[in-house]
């Protein structure tokens, strides 16, 4: 981001699809993340405490926290999980297809807006000849 901002300070026009000010802001998914683990650790107080001042050397906190204290049995499959970098890119390319399904929708709605309904009033006569009863032609 700082090389970013560097271009952005030499008058380079830098678009990110978001506004300048939340450059530097955590995502959504971040920020809903950390206040989860917050909460975590504030209902786990105790746990996390018992961890650092008894357990730490012998057991690592993720295992103590979540395999011991925290997760049942049939939710830790996450534990499992390893972060290999092709999550990001994987979520980034998921949010690209959403905007561009996005962007597909607001054309088509400006295109259907665009054609002009069939008005009533300006309808041609041609079609009156076949809609009278063949005894007033």
């Amino acid at each position: 981001m700082e090389t970013l901002h560097g271009l952005v300070d030499k008058g380079v026009k830098v678009e990110l699809g978001m506004p300048y000010e939340l450059w530097d802001e955590p995502s959504v998914e971040v920020t809903m993340m950390k206040k989860q683990c917050e909460r975590i650790l504030e209902q786990h107080e105790e746990v996390v405490e018992d961890w650092y001042f008894n357990q730490q050397d012998k057991k690592n906190l993720s295992d103590y926290l979540c395999r011991e204290k925290v997760l049942r049995k049939n939710n830790q499959e996450c534990l499992k999980e390893e972060w290999t970098g092709k999550e990001t890119k994987y979520y980034e390319e998921d949010q690209e297809e959403k905007r561009k399904q996005k962007k597909k929708k607001k054309k088509a709605k400006k295109e259907k807006q665009k054609k002009p309904r069939g008005d009533l009033s300006d309808s041609d006569d041609s079609d009156d000849d076949e809609k009278k009863p063949k005894d007033e032609l």
